[in-house]
């Protein structure tokens, strides 16, 4: 089973472009060098000038990500889903990730749903959905065998991990001409993905993807038809 495609960091500087925000720049430089303890320092100090600025939780996520401490990432990228759409899909998708490598099935799930219902056409959110729901399944088969008394015949955990191992990072580098304003103004960070986005039961997980797949398949007729209508018309004698 293929693992969770992975992240990026999207930055203040590259949403708002009125005037320049050098500690942003220089945390996205110290990001890009692989220099993590330089970069949260940066986009630290940048907070103290733009407190309401959940990019730069998302941000600091990422670079708590690529530390691997989980714990630190979710807290970031749980106040980054109250930013622009843009930046709370990615935290979102980030944030399914994190949940995902902990083995928490349903949050990644959650989490993967919440990409998809501000960004319907995110295809790796929408395959990692899948991986996520598939592994809670597994893991509620597993449940109801252990309640009849036949755990005997589960897999082994290590063996379900599989491929796992690896996730991917939303992470896009900015430019170093990108510049910034006023940050998005968002809510307090104390609000829980979940809480956000609500409870999302692997039925209802499903059926957005069964939509997603009704959606493409009718954007395909489309096309086919538009096609169609196009050849037809170049066969025409005038």
């Amino acid at each position: 089973m293929r693992a969770p495609l992975l992240v990026v960091a999207l930055s203040l500087g590259q949403l708002l472009s009125t005037r320049e925000e050098p500690k942003t720049r220089e945390g996205n430089a110290h990001y890009r060098a692989g220099e993590l303890d330089e970069a949260v320092k940066s986009y630290t100090r940048a907070q103290v000038d733009y407190p309401d600025a959940m990019e730069l939780h998302y941000d600091i996520g990422n670079v708590q990500y690529r530390r691997e401490d989980a714990e630190a990432a979710r807290e970031e990228y749980r106040t980054a889903v109250d930013a622009a759409p843009e930046i709370a899909a990615r935290a979102r998708f980030n944030l399914g990730n994190v949940e995902y490598g902990a083995e928490k099935w349903k949050e990644a799930v959650d989490a993967y749903s919440g990409a998809l219902r501000i960004d319907p056409g995110d295809v790796e959110a929408r395959q990692n959905l899948e991986l996520a729901l598939q592994k809670l399944k597994q893991e509620q088969e597993k449940q109801d065998q252990e309640k009849e008394g036949g755990g005997e015949g589960s897999e082994d955990k290590q063996d379900e991990k599989g491929e796992d191992q690896k996730h991917e990072q939303k992470d896009e580098q900015q430019s170093e001409s990108d510049s910034s304003a006023e940050p998005q103004q968002g809510a307090s960070g104390e609000q829980s993905a979940d809480a956000a986005q609500g409870e999302l039961t692997p039925e209802q997980a499903e059926q957005i993807l069964q939509a997603l797949a009704q959606m493409e398949q009718a954007q395909q007729l489309e096309q086919q038809e538009k096609r169609r209508a196009k050849a037809r018309g170049k066969g025409k004698i005038w």
